[in-house]
């Protein structure tokens, strides 16, 4: 049985319970109960299931930021999370990741640098370039 919070603060979208209050900048619910503040769908989640475990995040089946229905909703690591982004083909690699491809680019002109310095005999030049280098591949998450 949906919890009637739920029911009062939604509207139905397809099979998604859509909370119709406040929204965060990435497109989740915000709101409180009984002096409790979160996220919609954590509230949503625990009034349904009981507490949520220190740790965990409530993860969404339907990848629906909104959607603050139970049956959507699932206990998760961020570890989990990420895999079930990645198995849905939502997570941001390659091109599609700003971050990995400026630091690709970076990483390409520092090692073209080297190679240049290579070809030069300029040892200093060598150097500073296998520095530049090594601090980005530190800088690289994946």
């Amino acid at each position: 049985m949906i919890h009637p919070w739920i029911l009062k603060k939604t509207v139905r979208e397809g099979d998604c319970l859509v909370f119709t209050g406040s929204r965060n900048k990435a497109g989740y619910g915000v709101t409180q109960f009984q002096n409790y503040k979160s996220v919609a769908h954590r509230i949503a989640y625990a009034l349904t299931n009981g507490p949520i475990p220190k740790g965990l995040l409530v993860c969404h089946k339907c990848d629906n930021p909104p959607c603050i229905n139970p049956e959507h909703l699932f206990l998760g690591t961020h570890k989990d999370n990420a895999l079930d982004m990645h198995a849905k083909g939502r997570g941001r690699r390659g091109k599609r990741n700003g971050k990995a491809m400026k630091l690709a680019d970076e990483l390409l002109a520092a090692l073209n640098a080297l190679r240049l310095a290579v070809l030069e005999g300029d040892k200093a030049e060598q150097m500073a370039a296998i520095e530049k280098a090594e601090e980005l591949i530190e800088k690289c998450t994946y």
